[in-house]
């Protein structure tokens, strides 16, 4: 739930603008759209790839495993969607992004954590997230938000105010 959810809503690659990025675009003249399309891909391969090892360390059958990856995998786009739209049509909320992150973080946390504590048990419902309709939903879903960041026209705008911000700092 923390990471597929939590996750993808608080940890956006859209907005974090690093020294590298920084080098990407103004140095390197590479395009900010190539510039987030690559990293939100291989943060989805590795981080698919890193969960399905952990999993099955942690003693997951291999197809529970690599269905919450799909799940996973596929929440990321959404959250990378969602960040953009809500830097479009309510930037009072971007600007308190750090608020919105801790928000969702404590109501992940207190969902995962404090529930399971609560009833003196893990509940037997997270398996839901694996029924084969949800991976395809997820699937969907996903793919719906890929196409969104695919077409997306607006990423100059949105690293222009990350690298201002970053220089803020």
């Amino acid at each position: 739930m923390l990471s597929t959810i939590c996750g993808s809503l608080a940890n956006t690659t859209i907005f974090a603008m690093g020294d590298r990025d920084y080098l990407m675009i103004r140095i390197m003249l590479v395009s900010p759209y190539m510039n987030f399309l690559g990293k939100l891909i291989y943060k989805i391969v590795t981080e698919f790839v890193f969960y399905f090892i952990t999993l099955i360390i942690l003693g997951e059958p291999v197809f529970n495993a690599l269905m919450l990856c799909f799940v996973t995998a596929c929440a990321r786009p959404v959250g990378e969607m969602m960040a953009i739209i809500t830097f479009d049509h309510f930037r009072s909320v971007y600007e308190n992004r750090s608020v919105l992150n801790g928000t969702i973080m404590a109501i992940c946390v207190i969902l995962a954590y404090g529930l399971p504590v609560l009833n003196g048990r893990i509940a037997a419902s997270w398996i839901y997230a694996i029924h084969p309709f949800v991976v395809c939903v997820m699937l969907l879903v996903g793919a719906g938000a890929m196409y969104f960041l695919w077409w997306y026209k607006y990423y100059r705008v949105i690293i222009r105010e990350a690298m201002h911000n970053k220089r803020e700092f």
